[in-house]
């Protein structure tokens, strides 16, 4: 369960990272980087990740809505909800 509620909000982080970009203003978006297929093909996979979390302009568009949440807000919810669930187990297994 401790495993379980780390790893969900190591999850929870990284989608949070990406709704805060969809919300930033326009002028404030990172300047759009290479494709993911270019970065694995030409730069090392370190890099690659590092490129991958800092985000680029591409984040920032909103392709997939469902009752007003983008998709990067409905996998901070799951996240939470599971990181809820094992705090949960946590608590039950140590009564």
């Amino acid at each position: 369960a401790f495993t379980a509620i780390l790893t969900a909000l190591m999850g929870a982080s990284i989608s949070a990272r990406h709704v805060w970009i969809q919300h930033l203003p326009k002028d404030e978006v990172p300047a759009c980087g290479p494709g993911l297929a270019y970065m694995f093909q030409y730069f090392p996979l370190t890099d690659t990740l590092k490129m991958m979390l800092s985000g680029t302009g591409d984040c920032a568009q909103v392709d997939w809505v469902l009752l007003g949440l983008s998709m990067p807000a409905w996998v901070l919810s799951a996240f939470l909800g599971l990181a809820l669930l094992g705090a949960l187990i946590l608590k039950r297994a140590s009564h």
